[in-house]
């Protein structure tokens, strides 16, 4: 076989293989903006379950501030402390009634 000869089917070879390699690289590069755009739907739900768990402790420490400072339990309460554990208890409920199904 000539070296022209050979020299042709490796430059053929050479060519197929950047095909290849154009087409993996295409690949990869799809595969790659897929990857973002799903990590970037779980850093949103991430945000959203923590701003849920603020919520919700935020609530928690309301009611238990409500259930430590009740009336039952404190003789001398001013009517601005039951009033506010009162509206933080009907909030609370609120919200719960509007976060349940149906």
């Amino acid at each position: 076989m000539s070296s022209e000869k050979k020299f042709a089917e490796i430059e053929g070879e050479n060519g197929k293989l950047e095909i290849e390699k154009a087409e993996i690289e295409a690949r990869n590069a799809k595969l790659l903006k897929q990857v973002m755009e799903e990590n970037i739907r779980h850093d949103a739900n991430i945000a959203e379950l923590k701003a849920e768990v603020a919520k919700l402790r935020y609530n928690n420490e309301n009611n238990q501030r409500c259930q430590d400072n009740s009336p039952k339990e404190i003789v001398n309460v001013s009517n601005s402390i039951v009033d506010w554990c009162v509206n933080a208890k009907q909030k609370s409920s609120e919200n719960r009634e509007m976060d349940s199904p149906g």
